[in-house]
């Protein structure tokens, strides 16, 4: 393929992908962030109107979220609300209470870019490592990964972990095939971001550690060897400096990122506790990957994976490897979460790619030599279809109105003013109403008379958090049976979600108080 024409096709696939990040980018804006977004927005808009550079927060740690963000507040603020260009203002922060929707659209871009920056360097590794056509291939199947077109649209810290553990992919095969003190440096800077994005990006040391082990004999052979391994030796020492560069505060307000990584490593969330180490290594590896990039997909990977071994080509190796050693990492901590296969995306979409144009291949010269194409194009479609139709589908939901925005506007419409309103997570945003609002996480940990009380009006429940309870019967029979007696109470609206309507059922009941 010419370069000009895979350029060209690359900047289609990048155009693509834009548009699919950017389709749901309002999501249930300007009534309510998600969930996670004011972690990372809140602190950035404190520091850009404090001057604090400290975030005060250090779960994931997010530096290279939380401070590019504090930067743009501070220039957009400057340029477009007549603030001060430099020093803080608190301006910003009353700027923000009045509007939250620019900044949040703000961070929500921050992520789509790093997310596009990624599909980019996707392309590159594919065709360091293959060819062009397989960099092609695994950036477009990159962008139909649902999980990814979902967080996109969050401001958190999933796609900057992940351009950078593929910045560090770059750099490392880099410094492999030219081992130059700028490559390792560049490398070990990449990685030093990354964990600066995530600290679960420590498996990429064990990459940068296997691919400088597997050029050692070919250094040897041609006198490189004593040049890489200082060089080796610097992109080390430059990961950990740039990591207390990029987080400084971890280190010098040390008790809060403490308590911070305890809160981290707790035990106990609803709907994703619950599972032994080898129980939670085995989800990652027998749904959360597969159901990430699903059947197809999977089986190119795995065919890949037991080419390369066959074939002895020790950086696909290096790959999988990384993916096994990673799931060993992430599996942990106590709770498991599909979100945490994002990080690894680039990696899967590679060895996918590789596995289609090489089962392509062994067709190709077993029933049909010089129809290659013919199968890669079948092959390629087949391996697209189920995730591009569920990644469509995804984001056409996130585009519509939620069932929390819906019922949002029939309760101001419908409910009497200045109700007393109780409702558990992922039900109606009611901010800014003239309603007396409060909000309870998960309904069952209160006791059911609490909310006969007569201190409520009216309940809100969701199927978000009701099907965790439901998930696991036997445990959780006491939440199941809090939701059997809130289902004999006076129903007076429904919201279910539609095939391509985003949102859980929502229900709001009746209280009738009991003296």
């Amino acid at each position: 393929m010419k370069r000009q024409n895979s350029r060209l096709f690359l900047l289609g696939i990048l155009l693509l992908g834009w548009a699919v990040f950017l389709w749901g980018i309002q999501r249930d804006l300007p009534y309510e962030p998600f969930i996670d977004e004011p972690i990372f927005v809140e602190r950035a808009i404190h520091m850009a109107a404090t001057g604090d550079p400290n975030p005060h927060w250090f779960g994931n740690p997010g530096s290279t979220t939380i401070y590019p963000l504090a930067g743009f507040y501070h220039l957009w603020f400057a340029a477009t609300q007549d603030g001060s260009l430099f020093r803080a203002d608190p301006r910003l922060a009353e700027h923000f209470a009045a509007q939250i929707t620019p900044y949040y659209i703000t961070g929500r871009l921050l992520t789509i870019a790093y997310a596009l920056l990624t599909i980019a360097l996707t392309f590159a590794l594919g065709r360091r490592m293959w060819g062009e056509r397989i960099g092609l291939l695994a950036a477009l199947f990159l962008i139909f990964y649902p999980s990814l077109a979902w967080y996109t649209t969050v401001v958190r810290t999933d796609t900057s972990a992940m351009f950078f553990v593929a910045l560090s992919l770059w750099y490392g095969l880099l410094a492999a095939d030219e081992p130059r003190p700028r490559h390792f440096a560049l490398a070990g800077v990449s990685i030093g971001l990354a964990l600066s994005s995530r600290y679960l990006m420590l498996p990429i040391y064990a990459v940068y550690l296997a691919l400088f082990a597997i050029q050692i004999p070919v250094w040897r052979k041609q006198g490189q060897f004593p040049g890489a391994l200082r060089g080796f030796l610097l992109g080390g020492l430059l990961s950990v400096l740039v990591f207390a560069l990029s987080s400084p505060f971890f280190f010098l307000d040390f008790a809060t990122a403490w308590q911070n990584l305890l809160i981290e490593a707790r035990s106990v969330h609803i709907g994703a506790d619950g599972k032994s180490y080898l129980e939670r290594a085995y989800w990652y590896l027998t749904k959360a990957i597969p159901q990430s990039i699903y059947g197809v997909q999977m089986a190119a990977l795995l065919l890949a994976i037991g080419w390369a071994f066959w074939r002895r080509q020790w950086r696909v190796v290096v790959l999988a490897g990384f993916l096994l050693v990673y799931v060993a990492l992430i599996s942990v901590p106590a709770l498991h979460w599909k979100r945490w296969t994002i990080q690894i995306s680039p990696v899967l979409a590679l060895l996918a790619a590789y596995g289609v144009d090489e089962a392509a291949g062994l067709l190709a010269g077993r029933f049909a030599p010089g129809r290659y194409m013919a199968f890669a194009l079948l092959l390629g479609v087949a391996a697209l279809a189920q995730p591009a139709f569920l990644t469509g589908k995804t984001v056409i939901k996130l585009g519509s109105t939620s069932t929390r925005i819906e019922a949002r506007h029939w309760i101001e419409e419908n409910l009497p003013a200045h109700s007393r309103v109780i409702g558990e997570l992922y039900t109606a945003p009611l901010q800014n109403t003239s309603f007396v609002v409060v909000s309870q996480p998960f309904l069952p940990e209160r006791p059911f008379d609490f909310y006969l009380s007569g201190e409520f009006d009216f309940v809100m429940t969701s199927s978000e958090i009701s099907n965790r309870f439901v998930a696991d019967p036997a445990r959780y029979a006491p939440q199941l049976e809090f939701y059997n007696q809130l289902a004999r109470l006076p129903l007076v609206a429904e919201f279910a979600p539609t095939a391509w309507q985003g949102g859980s059922t929502i229900r709001i009941f009746a209280l009738e108080h009991i003296p």
